[in-house]
């Protein structure tokens, strides 16, 4: 986890129920107000922190870093990416296309470590807007003539995504089991298939994304009762009945699953 990860966190725990978006208000007296900027004034500024509401005299203020929503710094470099496409569409414009995409490129990735999720969100949250961002890169830059502005979008949402997964709020369910964590992993593929069956690189994507979700939660949940042995050959044949090898797309969804059975029939066995 990264140090602006780490410092997200720990700011999250000192705002008020509902909010993740944090700024800090620096005083001339040295000290740091942490907390989300409700109202201002010419006069005050008003910010919410877990004990409440207080103002502060704007006279008072060094200066004040705030952070961006996420989603709307990706929803801009979105924009900026289809402007250049429009400013640049022909084959003869591509030298002059690729410049403009890399300089928006350049702002988005200064951008980025500086924003936060506006709202907590859960994990399907994380993942479902994902799906949206990826659908959403496909369709407005198509061919293979703007393969570049597709890719920097697509890779912008998976960094996005991941910004989000660590603010997720459901990480340490008490109530999630081993099986738990692979239910959870075989109706998130199920979901992607139904999304992306005819656009095999986004659902790779996605059921990646979803890995790494399974390998986030496996090691914090609960191992079940019962005999491992039995529990694995019953999630091995429920993957092949829900992802047969016969039916084209569906080979890296059974790897992965398949993988995670053995995963959740090690941790099972562990004494």
């Amino acid at each position: 986890m990264d140090r602006l990860a780490c410092s997200v966190l720990s700011i999250s725990i000192l705002l008020a129920p509902g909010y993740t978006r944090a700024d800090l208000i620096r005083l001339k007296s040295g000290d740091v107000l942490e907390g989300r900027i409700t109202r201002e004034t010419l006069d005050e500024v008003w910010v919410l922190t877990r004990t409440g509401e207080t103002s502060i005299a704007r006279s008072d203020i060094e200066a004040v870093e705030t952070y961006a929503d996420i989603d709307e710094v990706l929803n801009q470099f979105h924009r900026e990416l289809l402007n250049a496409m429009n400013r640049f569409p022909g084959p003869d414009d591509a030298a002059n296309r690729t410049l403009m995409t890399q300089a928006i490129q350049n702002v988005f990735q200064v951008k980025l470590p500086k924003s936060e999720p506006k709202h907590e969100d859960t994990i399907d949250g994380c993942l479902g807007q994902y799906i949206e961002n990826l659908a959403r890169g496909e369709s407005t830059f198509p061919g293979a003539q703007y393969d570049q502005e597709r890719l920097l979008y697509l890779q912008g949402a998976k960094q996005v995504l991941d910004r989000k997964l660590l603010l997720a709020t459901d990480w340490d369910d008490a109530t999630r089991t081993t099986q738990t964590c692979l239910d959870d992993l075989r109706n998130r593929l199920v979901d992607c298939r139904s999304h992306f069956e005819s656009l095999p690189r986004l659902r790779q994507l996605v059921e990646q994304a979803a890995q790494g979700v399974f390998n986030g939660t496996l090691p914090r949940a609960l191992t079940d009762a019962g005999n491992p042995q039995l529990l694995l050959a019953r999630n091995l044949r429920k993957t092949d009945r829900v992802f047969p090898l016969d039916r084209e797309g569906n080979s890296n969804a059974n790897s992965i699953l398949k993988a995670a059975a053995r995963a959740v029939f090690d941790r099972n066995s562990r004494p």
